[in-house]
């Protein structure tokens, strides 16, 4: 049953592959092509705002492939067959019935995610879970060498994206807290032996990432975006709305975490959580993840994608949660039957509907996010190879994957087409002044997108820049290419 179910899981993973939209994962994509051609990271293109160790892995990557767009496409894949192994791995280390797991993870996999991409917020929260499998290993055998490798794992976590930061600093403090408590043995309540591990594999990462863009004299650009752009209110798009679709998914993609904490709320666990209990404090290190990753999601920008980060670790607390059930008081017992009711509702009304709508439809193209024949995208990208030499540098008002298409490189480092990423604006309007490029490709429709976005001020004043310095040459229904005035060269 067991190795049906993971036997299924992999079947629908490819099934999904093959009718599910693709993605390039485009950041990650054109920032390694822009690396090729010579551009520096932060320096010559917008590096983005969160640690780029990831992207970084891409560039020799994408140089293997000689820059196949599929290629990211193709490692989605990969990541999703290794999230079913690795769930399975360790559901069978702590149950005997693991395809609850397995079937809660592709249950919500595809109707999150619905497409094929690589998504880092999945990578995340593989390594989150590994992280804390092992946590329960060393539970289990107190060594120093499991708290070097929680160190670098979650390093490598970090490094991807300051989102998993949080998480690694309670789970650090976890360990230590855990260690004194229980006095296992003399040396787990020495706390220097904690920490000199977990320092020791935590830098592994970021010593040689710093090192080299210290060596590239990019260092402040480095601390300045990753950094103090956090710190010193830039603009981050803190989330300000709750869509009633995406809270519901959120909801029930947690009914595990609600069952869990509903466990945890007993006068039996708070006495067994200072004993210093081992499978309480495995529940534990899971609740306090999920909980700083929910606040998270909900103080960041609500997007599903974010609900990839918890997955993983709901998938192996579903199947722990499952195991309860058959000891469990009668209370937890009629909120489990009645949260898994609800969720019975939700998917015959919702999800079903969904993946049957999807499947039947298939996909219109191979990649959606690259410009196809008889798109106004894709006859403005035309223009400007027939109408300009390989020397011409652009400015991209559309997307970022532009510039790879077009073969044209970015006169300024704002190549994130996104109004927060264009913050502190004061400084883009002297970029915007100093650097004039020979043409603008535009999509219209983001003049009305960023004022409803609450930067209509970005919006007036790139307007305003246009007509001031730049003549339109050509129109393609949304998309229009201008080019500098002669008088302003």
């Amino acid at each position: 049953m067991i190795k049906f179910t993971l036997l299924l899981a992999i079947i629908w993973q490819l099934i999904l592959y093959f009718r599910f939209p693709g993605f390039i994962w485009e950041d990650a994509f054109v920032m390694s092509w822009f690396t090729d051609k010579g551009l520096k990271f932060y320096q010559d293109f917008d590096g983005g705002r969160y640690f780029p160790f990831l992207k970084l892995v891409m560039i020799p990557i994408d140089k293997m492939t000689n820059w196949d767009v599929n290629t990211t496409i193709v490692l989605g894949l990969i990541l999703a067959f290794c999230a079913i192994l690795l769930i399975y791995h360790i559901s069978k280390r702590l149950s005997e019935a693991q395809f609850i797991s397995l079937t809660f993870f592709t249950i919500w996999f595809g109707f999150i995610l619905r497409q094929n991409t690589f998504e880092v917020n999945l990578f995340l929260g593989l390594l989150m879970l590994i992280d804390i499998f092992l946590f329960y290993k060393w539970l289990e055998n107190p060594k120093k060498e499991l708290v070097f490798l929680i160190g670098f794992v979650s390093s490598v976590a970090v490094f991807s994206e300051q989102i998993a930061l949080v998480f690694t600093t309670i789970l650090f403090f976890l360990i230590i807290i855990y260690s004194k408590i229980s006095k296992f043995n003399s040396q787990s309540a020495e706390v220097y032996k904690i920490i000199l591990p977990f320092v020791f594999g935590f830098i592994l990462i970021p010593i040689p990432m710093i090192l080299w863009f210290y060596s590239q004299g990019l260092i402040d650009q480095f601390i300045q975006q990753n950094i103090l752009y956090y710190i010193n209110g830039s603009g981050y798009p803190f989330n300000k709305s709750f869509p009633q679709n995406y809270m519901l998914m959120l909801f029930f993609i947690n009914i595990p975490f609600i069952l869990l904490t509903i466990r945890l709320l007993n006068k039996q666990k708070m006495a067994l959580i200072k004993k210093g209990d081992k499978n309480t404090w495995q529940e534990i290190v899971i609740w306090f993840f999920l909980l700083t990753s929910i606040i998270i999601t909900l103080i960041a920008v609500l997007h599903p994608r974010r609900f990839l980060l918890i997955l993983p670790v709901l998938s192996i607390l579903s199947e722990i949660e499952y195991q309860r059930i058959k000891v469990a008081g009668k209370f937890y017992k009629l909120i489990a039957i009645l949260l898994v009711l609800a969720f019975s509702i939700y998917s015959i009304t919702t999800i079903i509907p969904w993946y049957k709508d999807a499947l039947t439809k298939g996909r219109q193209f191979a990649i959606y996010n690259l410009h196809h024949p008889g798109d106004n995208g894709y006859e403005a990208i035309d223009w400007i190879k027939t109408n300009t030499n390989p020397q011409t540098r652009i400015f991209s008002f559309e997307t970022m994957i532009v510039y790879f298409e077009a073969d044209r490189l970015p006169i300024i480092n704002r190549t994130y087409i996104l109004p927060w990423a264009f913050e502190p604006f004061d400084e883009m309007k002297v970029l915007l002044e100093k650097e004039k490029a020979d043409y603008w490709l535009v999509d219209e429709n983001h003049f009305t997108r960023f004022k409803s976005l609450g930067y209509g001020y970005q919006s007036n004043y790139i307007r305003s820049y246009l007509d001031k310095y730049y003549t339109r040459v050509q129109s393609f229904g949304w998309a229009s290419i201008y080019a500098l005035k002669t008088n302003n060269i």
